[in-house]
């Protein structure tokens, strides 16, 4: 059984939606809630990021995952498109050893991007940890539209609804003709 957790570790320099571009989407003409709508369009590229399983602007993220290494030893890196590896180590009794280049493959080019272990580490239920950029590019511009029209999307919704019971479910559904031809099927981990 494989258990996971994905952290950032060096966010994105900036947001795929801006301010303005966000309160042109709204009708917004006064700056009163633009602390607001700055803090909605963050939230919005996280959830379009989760949906996904993309990772719009570039960022650094770090997947530490648990596994048995009875099966097999390709693992879907949890974001994509990924750019590089940084680093990735064994985690074991003695804690982290890192695991030199030869010790495994990537397939960043795949969707989703892969890793491949040469061998296995340790016999035995073990932890893994790679860190790996990931995202479409450094600029708002590199983003594709949807995505862009997704953010706005789910920002406009919140902003319209904030203090309400909010129907995630509604909201899913009218963002998901967007985002449907970018989520990422992952077979296996």
């Amino acid at each position: 059984m494989i258990s996971s957790a994905l952290r950032v570790k060096t966010p994105p320099e900036l947001e795929p939606v801006d301010v303005s571009l966000a309160k042109r989407h709204l009708r917004v003409d006064t700056d009163e809630d633009d602390d607001l709508i700055s803090l909605m369009i963050v939230s919005a590229r996280a959830m379009v990021e989760q949906w996904t399983g993309r990772a719009l602007i570039t960022q650094t993220l770090v997947w530490t995952f648990s596994d048995d290494w009875c099966g097999s030893l390709s693992y879907n890196l949890p974001r994509s498109p990924a750019q590089e590896i940084n680093a990735v180590s064994h985690i074991g009794d003695g804690g982290p050893t890192d695991i030199p280049a030869g010790g495994y493959v990537t397939y960043l080019d795949s969707e989703p991007a892969r890793i491949v272990f040469t061998s296995v580490p340790v016999a035995g239920t073990q932890s893994a940890q790679v860190e790996f950029i990931a995202g479409y590019g450094d600029t708002k511009d590199d983003v594709p539209a949807p995505l862009i029209q997704a953010i706005l999307m789910v920002v406009g919704y919140t902003y319209e609804h904030r203090g309400d019971e909010a129907d995630t479910t509604s909201l899913a559904m009218r963002v998901g003709a967007y985002l449907a031809a970018y989520g990422l099927t992952f077979f296996g981990v």
